[in-house]
C-alpha cells in the first residue's frame, strides 16, 4: 500500500537509509536492546540510539507509590534498627519520583518544538521518533493532559494542519519539512515497526546486511576456483 504526501516519503526515505551502509539512522524512545540487536544483524545503514522512557507506564507516582509510603519505610528501616548504617542510609531508601525526562526533549524545551527537524538532521539521515516520549517529557506520563488522539495519530501520519495543540502541530510541521525523512509514532514504531520498516526495503526479509555477505562470499569463492583452473 502506497501512502502519499509526507508520510510516504518519509518511509521511502527511512527504508533507503536502512539500506545504504554510507548512511545513518537515529532511533530514539521506547526501544529495545532486542530491536537494536536485530537493526545491528539486518540494516546496512549506521544506527544512532537514544533509549529513553522503557519504564514510563511504570515511573508514574500510582505505580511506584507516593512519596508518604516511601517516607513511611524509611521510618520502619530506622524503627527497625537499620538507621545505624549512617546519615545517607535514609536519604537512600527514600526515592523522589522522577518525572519523565527526555534529552530530546530538553533540546526542544530549549530550541522550541519547530527545531526538531534541523537538529535531528544535524546527526543522521533519518530519524524513528517515538513522540509519546516527548509529550510525557512536557506533560507529564498521564495521557490525560496530553493533546488529544486525532491529534497524536494526525502527527504520526505528518499532517499538522489539522492539529489543535500549538506545539504538537509545529512539531509536526518541523518533522513534515525536514531535511531528512523523519517518522514519528509511538512505542510500536521504535519496536516491531522497525522491522516493518526493513521489509518493506529489502527484498521481504530485511536480510540486506546478510544477503550481501552472502553474494560477496559466493563471489570469493568463485574467483579462487576460477584461479585454480587457470593454473
Amino acid at each position: 500500500l502506497a501512502l502519499a504526501g509526507p508520510i510516504g516519503a518519509a518511509l521511502d526515505g527511512v527504508r533507503r537509509v536502512l539500506s545504504d551502509r554510507r548512511a545513518e539512522l537515529i532511533v530514539a524512545g521506547r526501544t529495545s536492546a532486542r530491536t537494536l540487536a536485530w537493526l545491528e544483524r539486518h540494516a546496512r545503514c549506521r544506527v544512532r540510539a537514544i533509549v529513553e522512557e522503557r519504564g514510563l507506564r511504570a515511573a508514574s507516582r500510582l505505580a511506584q507509590g507516593s512519596d508518604d509510603d516511601a517516607a513511611g519505610l524509611a521510618s520502619a528501616d530506622r524503627a527497625g534498627g537499620r538507621a545505624d548504617r549512617g546519615p545517607s542510609s535514609a536519604a537512600w531508601s527514600v526515592r523522589p519520583v522522577r518525572p519523565p525526562g527526555s534529552l530530546l526533549g530538553m533540546i526542544l524545551d530549549r530550541d522550541g518544538p519547530a527545531a526538531l527537524g534541523d537538529r535531528l538532521a544535524e546527526l543522521a539521515d533519518a530519524a524513528l521518533v517515538d513522540s509519546r516520549v516527548l509529550l510525557a517529557h512536557r506533560l507529564g506520563a498521564d495521557e490525560v493532559g496530553w493533546p488529544t488522539a486525532e491529534d497524536r495519530f494526525a502527527s504520526d501520519l505528518l499532517r499538522s494542519d489539522p492539529i489543535a495543540d500549538t506545539w504538537l502541530r509545529a512539531l509536526t510541521a518541523s518533522v513534515a519539512e525536514a531535511s531528512i525523512p523523519i517518522l514519528l509514532g509511538g512505542h510500536s514504531l521504535v519496536g516491531p515497526g522497525v522491522r516493518l520498516l526493513a521489509r518493506g526495503g529489502s527484498g521481504g526479509d530485511g536480510s540486506s546486511r546478510r544477503g550481501a555477505g552472502r553474494r560477496g562470499a559466493g563471489r570469493r569463492a568463485s574467483g579462487r576456483a576460477g584461479s585454480g583452473r587457470s593454473a
